[in-house]
């Protein structure tokens, strides 16, 4: 029966340590394509959820950025590069799980220049 009892706590000791560790977050896997299909390198990946600081990431030389530890939530993932418009999605991450996510830029809109006012001019009196 000691022996029993003693194998039974040392199986529970060694569990213990991987239920600490063990944490109810997900990755998010982004994939960031220009307008002609073609990966972006460098792109600023960033998710924000409702109840969280946003995280950041770049994506590599193969168009993707990983961020990982993230709460379960859903999050608004946004990517921006240097003359696209930013493109965004809506990603639900759930404890233990990856979810994957492409975003593809369109080209930037272009800007115009607000017409400057004109003086106000008024009548002779």
């Amino acid at each position: 029966m000691k022996r029993a009892c003693a194998l039974a706590i040392a199986f529970l000791l060694l569990l213990a340590p991987r239920a600490i560790a063990a944490e109810p977050t997900g990755t998010l896997l982004c994939t960031v394509v220009a307008p002609d299909g073609s990966l972006v390198t460098s792109a600023t990946v960033t998710a924000t959820s409702d109840a969280g600081e946003p995280q950041r990431a770049m994506t590599d030389t193969s168009g993707t950025a990983f961020l990982i530890k993230l709460q379960p939530a859903t999050y608004l993932v946004t990517a921006t590069f240097s003359g696209y418009a930013e493109a965004t999605a809506n990603v639900t991450v759930s404890a233990g799980e990856q979810a994957t996510v492409t975003l593809q830029f369109h080209n930037a809109p272009p800007t115009t220049a607000s017409p400057s006012p004109s003086p106000s001019h008024s009548p002779p009196p």
